[in-house]
């Protein structure tokens, strides 16, 4: 393409951003001359409209309360009604009818009172009759001739309500005279008319344009209608084509006139200004003193700046070439110095091109993927998927597109997300985490990958053996828990089978012999009272250490029971007001859902051991304890005071055994136990155990281990 055909088309390019500014503003001024035609035509509907329903909702309002007036009681005497109506015709110079249910004309303004009134012919406003009676609401006929007047009138219908029902109605003939008159009042503009319809679309008022344009115009007028709210009638505003399209075609025609116009004069001068700016270039081109090729108009230019630009640029070239070996020796250097660095990691570190290609890796790397040399490590990704396994550790195989590499190749990021591995052909199977990214090269794509991998084996190996060491160390305290709970209640049995019954019998024995040693003294009978009074106090003594060591009522009733029990017993004791709130006591068959010995007896010795905390520590005067027994999967306790609370913790002071045990109960079955208090805001501790706990906390109920060496003996 020739210098000067490019400079034209380049710099029309240039002025094609303006020549579309001007092309718009003109098409927007267009617009804008038609939009302010319709607003005008809109208002001056808007106007007439609001004109006229303000006259209407006057005389409506005028007329209902008319209707209101007393003098229309008793029916059949309406002499002051009469002249009543007569003050709203002077009003609102429209007479008035009084009509009756029956549709039959009691009174009408036009006919002096008392003269005979003719009959109302039929007319098309019976309907609107009929919904205003039935409504009880006003109403408006569009179109009727008056039996009097004898000329097209609208309606204006009000009931006359007594006791919410409609007896009679007030009717005032608007005649439509008054509405045209209101229309050739309005100052129009040329080509516009004017048409007001009433609900059924029949005109009331028109008021026409003469039109001089030709028929075909006809159909391109511009139309606006505008509603009423007070008659439901409709105004149109219409405006002939020519009137309205002619300005803003004459807008239109004149911006594109001025438009071309001020194109072509631009043309030309581009095409000037290339052909001299493709001489000037063309001029740049030849040495100094070169004589202008046969018909150029440009004289032979001398420009210095051409000489000292072609000097600045071979010292650019040379610049340019010295940079280039100074960046290949940094280059060089920085592979080096990633070498080594690749070297010196205890990790196993790869970088791999877009192609999925191991560009680089490092000694890790050979042992940390059990590879013999580095030619095997060498390769791509495809290849090493059909050497080498990758799984989740729940065991599901990893695809390729799913390894670490193939990911970052993606734009993915992660770090320590562990894969087993596995070679294939052989049994041994390893854990590697994983972290990786993508590499972007100076446009911000990706030009390769980065993954970094440790061998987590041992690390694992070590987790898991600490892991048998918690849960050893778990099932230790269960056990020794289980053996404490089955001491206590086989002590207790014994308190209860053997002391207690042997005090009975020597309670009885001493109610005897003081029968026997009445009649012989009454000293007797004292010292025989006396005895009986501390025998009963050494059976309820027992009672409450057997209560404390095992309560016989937590297994023949159950948990429920048990903690009735003990917080009644609590308050009694102590003078608290103690509360016990169960939830999901009943199960839906109606049998007690009663959990495992195991987890009822944690829930009692925890509920215990709060209490006498409060009954110690608290100094509280209500405390409040709510067992939910609705979850089919864990239950939980509540224990709640309004005591002095706990002080603030120090670090320095051991944590007490009381609540450890309880924690520790807690934990042993696989549930937790929180602890909340504030100084002065009372205590809350708050327990979840599981419903069936698994493992080494499971205990079914009644089943009593194994007493531990020389705790049987010391029982």
């Amino acid at each position: 393409m020739p210098l000067q055909k490019f400079l034209e088309r380049l710099i029309l390019a240039c002025m094609a951003p303006l020549v579309l500014l001007t092309a718009s503003l003109a098409i927007y001024d267009v617009i804008e001359l038609e939009d302010r035609g319709a607003v005008a035509a809109k208002a001056t509907l808007d106007h007439l409209i609001q004109h006229l329903d303000k006259g209407l909702e006057t005389r409506i309002h005028g007329l209902q309360l008319l209707a209101t007036s007393p003098s229309l009681d008793p029916p059949g005497q309406y002499a002051a009604f009469y002249r009543e109506a007569q003050a709203y015709r002077e009003v609102f110079d429209s007479h008035v009818a009084l009509v009756d249910a029956s549709i039959q004309m009691l009174l009408n303004t036009r006919v002096p009172y008392g003269d005979p009134l003719p009959p109302l012919p039929p007319s098309t406003c019976r309907a609107a009759e009929r919904a205003m009676l039935a409504t009880g609401q006003p109403a408006i006929c569009g179109r009727v001739l008056g039996p009097i007047a004898q000329a097209d009138s609208a309606v204006i219908l009000a009931p006359v309500l007594r006791q919410g029902q409609p007896t009679q109605f007030l009717g005032v003939p608007v005649a439509h005279a008054l509405f045209q008159q209101q229309l050739d009042q309005m100052d129009l503009p040329a080509g516009w008319s004017i048409a007001l319809l009433d609900g059924e679309g029949q005109p009331v008022a028109r008021r026409e344009a003469a039109s001089e344009h030709p028929s075909v115009w006809r159909g391109l007028d511009r139309r606006w209608t505008s509603s009423s709210t007070a008659a439901g009638w409709s105004a149109v505003l219409a405006i002939d084509a020519r009137a309205y399209y002619g300005p803003i075609f004459k807008g239109g025609a004149a911006l594109l006139i001025g438009l071309m116009v001020t194109t072509l004069v631009a043309a030309g001068g581009v095409r000037r200004a290339a052909r001299q700016l493709a001489g000037a270039v063309a001029s740049l081109s030849r040495p100094p003193g070169d004589p202008l090729p046969t018909g150029s108009e440009l004289p032979s230019p001398a420009i210095h700046e051409i000489t000292a630009a072609r000097q600045a640029l071979n010292e650019l070239t040379a610049a340019r070439d010295l940079a280039q070996a100074a960046r290949l020796e940094q280059e060089q250097l920085g592979r080096a110095k990633l070498e080594s660095a690749l070297a010196s990691m205890t990790d196993a570190v790869f970088i791999t091109d877009t192609q999925g290609r191991l560009t680089d890796f490092n000694e890790a790397f050979l042992t940390t993927h059990r590879f013999s040399s580095r030619q095997e490590c060498e390769g791509t990704l495809a290849g090493h998927s059909t050497r080498t396994d990758l799984f989740m550790p729940s065991g599901e195989p990893v695809p390729l597109e799913q390894w670490p590499a193939s990911r970052a190749l993606r734009g993915e990021s992660a770090v320590n997300v562990e894969f087993a591995l596995r070679r294939r052909g052989r049994d041994d199977i390893w854990v590697n985490s994983y972290s990786f990214a993508p590499i972007h090269g100076h446009d911000g794509g990706i030009v390769g990958s980065v993954t970094s991998g440790r061998d987590m084996t041992e690390i694992r190996k070590v987790q898991e053996a600490l892991e048998r060491s918690h849960r050893d160390l778990r099932h230790l305290v269960t056990q020794m828990n289980l053996v404490e709970e089955y001491e206590r209640k086989r002590i207790a049995r014994e308190l209860h089978d053997e002391l207690q019954q042997s005090l009975g019998v020597i309670r009885i024995d001493l109610v005897a012999i003081g029968r026997q040693c009445a009649a012989d003294g009454a000293g007797a009978a004292v010292l025989a009272g006396q005895t009986v009074a501390l025998v009963d106090g050494a059976i309820t003594s027992i009672r409450r250490i057997v209560s404390d060591l095992r309560p016989q009522i937590l297994d023949e009733l159950g948990l429920a029971a048990a903690l009735e029990s003990m917080v009644r017993n609590f308050g009694d004791r102590h003078g608290l007001d103690a509360t016990l709130d169960i939830l999901g006591r009943e199960a839906g068959d109606g049998a007690v859902a009663e959990p495992p010995a195991a987890v009822a007896s944690a829930l009692y010795r925890i509920t215990q051991e709060a209490l006498n905390n409060v009954r110690k520590h608290a100094q509280a005067d209500f405390v409040y304890v709510f067992l939910d027994l609705s979850s089919a999967e864990r239950i939980e306790l509540l224990i709640n005071d309004d005591g002095r609370g706990l002080p603030p913790s120090n670090p320095a002071q051991p944590v007490s055994f009381g609540l450890r045990g309880m924690r520790e109960r807690a934990e042993a079955l696989g549930g937790t136990l929180s602890l909340r208090s504030d100084p002065g805001q009372g205590t809350t501790v708050r327990a979840w155990l599981p419903r069936w706990p698994q493992g080494d906390g499971a205990v079914a109920a009644g089943a009593a281990p194994a007493p531990a060496p020389g705790l049987g003996a010391r029982a």
